[in-house]
């Protein structure tokens, strides 16, 4: 059975990868259509996964149509504004010169009728050039109408149209279609060629707190459309399980967990000092981590500053990318931290767990700032307890119920840096360490992703797969 899978990942999510490959031991082939980005192969392989990188779209022939009209009536309103305002101060400069000559016969008579000239010549100049703006704008708005009148009957724009042509060029037995913004080309697809689709939401995406109020309504009513077209929904958690059954009067999604497993090669399953050695760290000192997007609503900040408050032997390490980063790394500096907070890149998929392992105490500090982050499910939680680091978390639902239901850390609230060191200075008190690592020992299995592909197993098995399944193809 051929698998589609799509994404607008550029850097693909692990969950994707660890479902891909599950399929994969089941003897199904898997392509992802995935993002291209400069420096990317459009064909390539990620383990057992085929990858085709889709290209940016340009806009359609019709499209090309009208914004070529656009910038030729532009143009031509630009050109004749010109030509009437030329016109205009021409002729201001004739009557002025023609009644400077003819003044000191009739001064009075004349002057008034030359002001009464001028003045009705500028006004015919403003209200000219106020016409010729609002003709320009009025343009650009009914040209805006029609791209929009295309591309609605078309029904997809440019990136969605070409995800649509390439699962029906591969005749995808099943589609699976990984969060939003794929999921309409998905339910275009599984129409043209009548076969399952799968929706898998990561998160609650019109929920996302950068998005605009239209930006999020417009998602929502996309979703509620879609979501029905799907003949299954998966998603990260039963919070966000919930709130989906809640808002679109739907079946309860199944939940997969963002679970991980250890790297099978016996050399990166052995448990480092990896963060020690890099930074050189003293052996009786402490490691708290951070792993993970360094995004600026994160609550990070406090959380470098927290520092000053804990004793020397503290070190704080970040490890990964984010437009965060540069902050954190200018607060450690103004604070004089930076002999104990440490940053380094980000590590390979295989090597991750390794470098976790290395550290004390790792911090997962979302903040609540929308929907999204206050049902949060981070790879980085499943990580952490793969890796057996005792974890402190913020007081979240789905963080509460993993963190202290199965006692592997603590939850505390963490929005100021005293916060902070004293949620640190609670995970180092007594043996709460010690009890945390081995709840985390007896119980990180069932929070493993061998668990979590038995779910993914069963959702495909009830699938209706058509009786003419592809076979399989060649690699790209």
């Amino acid at each position: 059975m051929r698998i589609v899978m799509l994404t607008d990942d550029i850097q693909v999510d692990r969950r994707i990868l660890l479902e891909a490959e599950s399929l994969h031991r089941e003897g199904h082939e898997i392509i992802l259509l995935a993002e291209h980005a400069e420096g990317c192969r459009d064909f390539e392989r990620l383990g057992n996964v085929k990858v085709e990188r889709l290209r940016a779209s340009g806009p359609s022939r019709e499209e090309l149509v009208v914004l070529k009209a656009l910038n030729f009536v532009n143009r031509g309103i630009g050109f004749f504004s010109s030509l009437v305002q030329r016109g205009l101060s021409s002729l201001s400069r004739l009557s002025s010169a023609f009644f400077s000559l003819i003044i000191q016969a009739i001064q009075r008579i004349v002057g008034l009728f030359s002001s009464v000239v001028q003045t009705g010549l500028s006004l015919l100049s403003r209200i000219s050039s106020v016409f010729f703006s609002l003709l320009i704008r009025a343009n650009q708005r009914i040209s805006v109408f029609f791209l929009r009148a295309i591309r609605h009957a078309k029904r997809l724009p440019p990136r969605e149209q070409t995800m649509v042509e390439r699962i029906v060029f591969y005749r995808a037995d099943v589609i699976h279609a990984h969060d939003l913004p794929q999921l309409r080309a998905g339910a275009v697809a599984k129409k043209l060629l009548k076969v399952p689709l799968i929706y898998d939401a990561h998160e609650l995406y019109p929920e996302i707190g950068t998005l605009t109020s239209d930006q999020k309504r417009a998602l929502s009513r996309r979703e509620r459309r879609y979501v029905r077209c799907a003949d299954a929904v998966i998603t990260v958690n039963k919070y966000i399980a919930e709130e989906m059954k809640k808002r679109y009067s739907i079946d309860l999604p199944h939940v997969i967990l963002n679970a991980t497993n250890w790297p099978t090669e016996p050399r990166l399953r052995e448990h480092a000092d990896r963060f020690r050695e890099k930074f050189h760290i003293p052996l009786d000192h402490r490691i708290v981590l951070f792993q993970g997007w360094m995004s600026s609503q994160r609550g990070l900040q406090p959380m470098v500053k927290a520092m000053r408050m804990l004793p020397a032997e503290f070190h704080l390490v970040f490890m990964g990318y984010g437009e965060g980063r540069d902050e954190l790394i200018r607060i450690a500096h103004e604070e004089g931290l930076t002999s104990r907070v440490h940053f380094m890149d980000a590590v390979p998929q295989s090597e991750l767990l390794n470098w976790t392992s290395s550290a004390d105490v790792g911090v997962i500090p979302y903040q609540p700032i929308d929907l999204n982050n206050y049902y949060c499910s981070p790879n980085k939680l499943f990580e952490f307890i793969q890796a057996e680091l005792p974890i402190i978390a913020n007081d979240l639902p789905f963080l509460r119920d993993v963190v202290m239901g199965e006692g592997f850390g603590l939850v505390h609230r963490l929005e100021e840096p005293s916060d902070y060191a004293a949620a640190v200075s609670r995970m180092f008190d007594g043996d709460t360490l010690t009890r945390c690592k081995g709840q985390l020992r007896s119980r990180s299995s069932e929070y493993s992703w061998d668990k979590e592909e038995k779910i993914l197993i069963e959702v495909y098995s009830k699938l209706s797969i058509r009786e003419d399944a592809s076979p399989a193809l060649q690699a790209p």
